[in-house]
């Protein structure tokens, strides 16, 4: 640990001299450990191409325009952020704006907002997140990016504009969260080079704060704030708005390349040691589970769990099984609005049918004079992805040791189950699997 947070690393930056450091830090202790390599070419490396997209800041803009008003040129990181397109590097997106809520159509849950509206060639606006009544692990599904691009793109918009507003902003004001979206992006490119995840038709998407949206609102038929307050009361809405927006996203490309590190510790049984559990260098269909490892407990020993998915596969009763030889509870997620279940590496197993668990701490505490919500809540606005989040800060090793040894013995009970780990029947979920081969 000491060694892969050291700033010699340089922050370990995907496709940096950092990353490869650190890569082949890992790839020397799982070689002393015995593990098999799992990369291309008998080696512990699976490559990844990934297309760099650095926005062009000076030669970008977001304009509004309202029926009866002057046009305004706003200000990034003021009034919105702007990442680089990932398929045009000087593309244009100019069009009514329509206000569909959440920008969710999930009729399984009986919930539309795109319901009975034309967004052909228009932009939509959407607050970012899902509908409150949704439950957890779904809403964040709906909450991502990717899902709330599609959608839009499905019924035909050109931009999509996305709010930053509500519950997510009172917990991340806007102006703090402007620097989690500096610097460049990267998308892995596929076989043919095409950045993934891309939709075409959608010309450009920036986001924007709540009073920008407000401003999108002036003369509309519903206040921002009522529109708001409906949002958060999950109720579906479309409402065409009288503003314009011309948003102009100019940017610079370049390649970068950067290995996974892939290792194997076989199994003993003739059959089954050709399934894996959280593996990602085999096809997908002999991955059978992923137990996500993202953020280990660090800032308090912990009296409960969060097994985030647990409650849509069997792997939910493995997690409650070691939870109970652990003398620990099991807790739902306490802060759904965050979408953690999106934002981790286990999403992408997820959307190719594999049943999958991110595992996080609790808030209950061990110690009752600490509050863990307040602590994880001054953690993320202190110290997450900045130079502050290093080794020496006050760290509770116990914690850690914990909390591997709950993933340790999840994986391992999997890994001992004679029957393959499975949704639940008619489960959401259950629609993403990929039938056996």
């Amino acid at each position: 640990m000491a060694f892969l947070a050291d700033d010699l690393l340089e922050g370990r930056g995907t496709g940096t001299r950092g990353y490869q450091l650190a890569a082949n830090y890992v790839r020397a202790q799982f070689e002393e450990m015995g593990l098999k390599p799992a990369g291309v070419g008998g080696s512990y490396f699976q490559n990844v191409r990934f297309r760099r997209i650095e926005l062009l800041r000076d030669k970008s803009s977001l304009v509004v325009k309202p029926k009866n008003g002057s046009t305004r040129t706003l200000t990034i990181e003021k009034d919105y952020v702007m990442g680089g397109d990932p398929l045009s590097a000087d593309t244009t997106a100019e069009g009514q704006v329509v206000f569909v809520g959440f920008g969710v159509s999930a009729p399984e849950f009986k919930y539309d907002d795109y319901e009975g509206i034309d967004v052909r060639g228009k932009i939509v606006a959407a607050l970012y997140g899902a509908p409150p009544k949704m439950p957890s692990a779904p809403g964040a599904h709906f909450s991502s990016t990717e899902q709330k691009l599609r959608m839009a793109a499905e019924h035909g918009a050109i931009g999509y504009i996305s709010i930053w507003a509500g519950k997510t902003e009172q917990r991340t004001p806007f102006s703090e969260y402007v620097r989690f979206t500096r610097g460049p992006a990267l998308r892995w490119l596929d076989e043919k080079g095409v950045p993934d995840g891309a939709e075409p038709s959608i010309r450009g998407a920036v986001r924007i704060s709540s009073s920008t949206a407000a401003l999108l609102f002036e003369g509309a038929p519903k206040s921002w704030k009522d529109a708001l307050q409906a949002a958060e009361n999950s109720q579906p809405q479309a409402l065409p708005l009288t503003t314009s927006v011309a948003m102009h996203i100019v940017s610079r490309y370049s390649e970068a390349e950067s290995p996974n590190v892939a290792a194997i510790l076989p199994g003993s049984d003739p059959q089954l040691k050709n399934e894996y559990v959280s593996f990602t260098a085999v096809p997908i269909t002999q991955i059978v589970a992923n137990i996500n490892m993202d953020e280990v407990s660090f800032l308090y020993d912990f009296k409960d769990i969060v097994p985030l998915g647990g409650e849509h596969s069997s792997l939910g009763a493995v997690a409650d099984d070691v939870a109970r030889h652990m003398g620990l509870t099991v807790s739902p997620d306490p802060l759904p609005e965050e979408v953690y279940f999106v934002r981790s590496d286990q999403y992408s197993f997820i959307l190719q049918g594999v049943p999958a668990l991110y595992i996080e701490e609790g808030l209950q505490t061990v110690n009752p004079n600490l509050d863990g919500k307040k602590m994880q809540f001054d953690w993320e606005v202190q110290r997450y992805h900045l130079p502050s989040d290093d080794i020496n800060q006050p760290l509770d090793f116990n914690a850690t040791v914990k909390c591997t040894r709950v993933d340790l013995a999840v994986g391992y009970e999997v890994a001992q189950q004679t029957e393959r780990p499975h949704w639940n029947a008619g489960d959401f979920f259950n629609k993403f699997t990929k039938p056996a081969r």
